[in-house]
């Protein structure tokens, strides 16, 4: 019984990445979730709840692979694992996939415009925490919350501002000015120029990437 419920909920999962990739967030249903599995739809919300959370794994998935890569990087090229620096390096990967496929963007944007993250109760205290330890910063449990937060909504509206085309700038001005909020939010101006001039000389050495079917990352 335990192996047939891993299997199916395994199922789920990859049916639900697939039509998440082919035809976005908003247009894949719990019908063709169940169907693709060839099973009733109502097991979506047995395993998983709801197809919010679906779509929190997938993106979880996708984020971590792109931390993953960047840390493997760190280590090939013998450098000291910063997580700031690695985070700007991270927003840089992200920004390029974004560029690159239209799939991933569209997915993106979905779960951003919907809210998605915040709704399922999945916004990454834990590794905001950690930049914030990074930085030495002795702040109240209210603050560190309050600063989570109001990153992930900045980056919320700003998102669907690009995507509507009310902030006029390229993918890579962009990137940029994220990652710039970002410090500036975790108070390290001095290490803003730094860090940019890092990140982006190191993402200028990274192997080429790309999102295949299925948000799967792959070197090329």
């Amino acid at each position: 019984m335990e192996k047939y419920e891993n299997e199916m909920k395994d199922r789920i999962y990859k049916a639900a990445k697939q039509l998440f990739y082919d035809i976005g967030y908003k247009k894949t249903t719990y019908k063709q979730i169940g169907k693709t599995v060839n099973g009733n739809s109502a097991l979506i919300a047995y395993y998983f709840g709801t197809k919010g959370r679906l779509g929190v794994l997938v993106y979880n998935e996708y984020m971590n692979d792109i931390k993953e890569f960047v840390r493997r990087c760190f280590e090939d090229n013998k450098l000291e694992y910063d997580i700031l620096k690695a985070t700007a390096v991270e927003i840089r990967v992200h920004g390029v996939l974004m560029r690159e496929n239209r799939d991933l963007s569209r997915f993106y944007s979905e779960i951003m415009n919907e809210n998605i993250i915040v709704k399922e109760d999945a916004v990454n205290d834990q590794y905001f925490r950690e930049l914030v330890e990074s930085c030495n910063l002795m702040l109240p449990e209210y603050m560190i919350n309050y600063l989570n937060f109001g990153e992930f909504g900045l980056r919320q509206g700003a998102c669907s501002a690009h995507e509507m085309g009310k902030i006029d700038c390229s993918y890579k001005e962009f990137t940029e000015a994220s990652i710039e909020t970002l410090l500036l939010l975790l108070r390290q101006v001095d290490r803003i120029d730094e860090i940019l001039t890092f990140s982006y000389e190191f993402e200028q050495k990274l192997p080429k990437i790309a999102i295949k079917k299925e948000f799967e990352l792959v070197v090329l």
